[in-house]
């Protein structure tokens, strides 16, 4: 009943609702064991496991490792790692606003 008082033909209230998934992540070894003379784009070896159990509680943890990285290992020399490229997306975002004018 209050709500019926405050918003009248004068006033608005507004809002603006914006939802966005996350980046792709590709995730890769940093190193060049194959050989190829060339780091960028080698990936690592999967081992199994839930690859996003990392830490994703940025509010009360300094570590904010979104990857799991005990699910991995560095591929050994001469192979390519057996994981895909850009498997995982990165944590989305979700935001509210809302506005009144009288």
């Amino acid at each position: 009943m209050l709500l019926i008082g405050v918003v009248s033909p004068d006033n608005s209230v507004n809002g603006i609702t914006s939802l966005r998934s996350g980046f792709p992540l590709n995730i890769v070894s940093g190193r060049d064991s194959f050989g190829s003379g060339q780091p960028n784009g080698q990936r690592p070896t999967y081992l199994g496991g839930d690859l996003r159990a990392g830490t994703d509680d940025f509010a009360d943890s300094n570590l904010h490792n979104y990857i799991n990285r005990a699910t991995v290992a560095q591929n050994l020399p001469g192979q390519y790692g057996n994981i895909g490229a850009w498997i995982l997306t990165g944590p989305g975002l979700a935001t509210f606003e809302i506005s009144y004018c009288s």
